[in-house]
């Protein structure tokens, strides 16, 4: 089958997503090994470091009296930004599990993205020896497009009626506030997909009012990417347009030890079902407005 893309893809926002059981020169990270890290990453073109950190509240709730007690746990992430602020990996951990995360803002290919990741890591197994012997939780693949109707049109002329929220015209008055649509699936016993859909007006001035899913809004802004805006932002025609979200992740049985094959095998799945949807959500008005080629 002919691999396709599209000149003016609306893909804004890429994340790959690696979990792992947290070991002690993770979880606090020395002067040292800092240092070496942070050299890596320059090495690697991420040469910005950032110390941030987060809060995070747990539940515990005893059965016996029905009663809960809330606690506020703070984490340390340390993450390193690229010239352009256009893409940032983190490393964090979050009880027993540490998590390394890339987020791109200008995604070229999957092959690309990946080799990325796929360095970034290697870098990170170097400066601490001991993440050779962790063991695997999930890897996440996950994309946002945005999806802005052309002049002429509207989103239900991008997009397939079957990820489109429903209608009210049954209203006259009906002023649009938030559409959302969503499906989740299992594409085998240990990979879960999630597609979900938000038809979203315009402001007065016919731009966007948001451009990413709300639990991908970075809550401290010395860590966020930045997201090159296009021209037809500024002026749709379209009383709204709308924000594809694709998240697939892999969960790995029996936590096996961390392979680099595996995860290459694993994400190449991921990307090929998270690809599939993506054709098969927009139309052809799309494509011939984003321009697709072969290639």
């Amino acid at each position: 089958m002919q691999k396709k893309g599209l000149k003016k893809a609306p893909l804004i926002h890429s994340v790959i997503q690696l979990r792992f059981t947290t070991i002690p020169e993770v979880e606090t990270i020395s002067e040292e090994n800092m240092s070496k890290l942070h050299q890596k990453m320059i090495d690697q073109g991420f040469a910005e470091k950032i110390i941030a950190k987060a809060n995070h509240l747990a539940i515990n709730i005893d059965t016996s009296t029905s009663g809960h007690q809330t606690t506020k746990k703070e984490t340390t992430r340390h993450l390193f930004r690229s010239e352009g602020e256009l893409e940032t990996i983190e490393l964090s951990s979050n009880e027993n599990t540490t998590s390394l995360t890339l987020k791109s803002s200008s995604y070229e290919s999957f092959e690309n993205f990946y080799q990325k990741f796929h360095g970034l890591l290697s870098e990170c197994l170097e400066v601490f020896p001991g993440l050779n012997k962790t063991l695997l939780k999930s890897i996440e693949l996950r994309y946002i497009d945005l999806i802005v109707p052309t002049k002429g049109y509207s989103l239900s002329d991008f997009v397939v009626n079957s990820v489109m929220p429903m209608s009210l015209k049954m209203l006259n008055d009906e002023q649009h506030l938030h559409g959302f649509s969503q499906r989740y699936v299992a594409t085998d016993t240990d990979r879960q997909l999630k597609v979900a859909f938000e038809e979203i007006p315009c402001n007065a001035n016919k731009a966007l009012t948001k451009i990413l899913p709300d639990d991908l809004g970075e809550k401290d802004h010395s860590c966020g990417l930045r997201i090159e805006a296009q021209d037809i932002w500024m002026n749709i025609e379209s009383p709204t347009y709308g924000i594809l979200d694709i998240q697939h992740i892999k969960e790995f049985q029996g936590s096996p030890k961390i392979d680099l094959n595996v995860l290459q095998k694993a994400t190449n799945t991921l990307y090929k079902a998270s690809s599939n949807v993506f054709w098969g959500v927009i139309t052809d008005t799309a494509k011939e407005a984003w321009e697709v080629y072969d290639v």
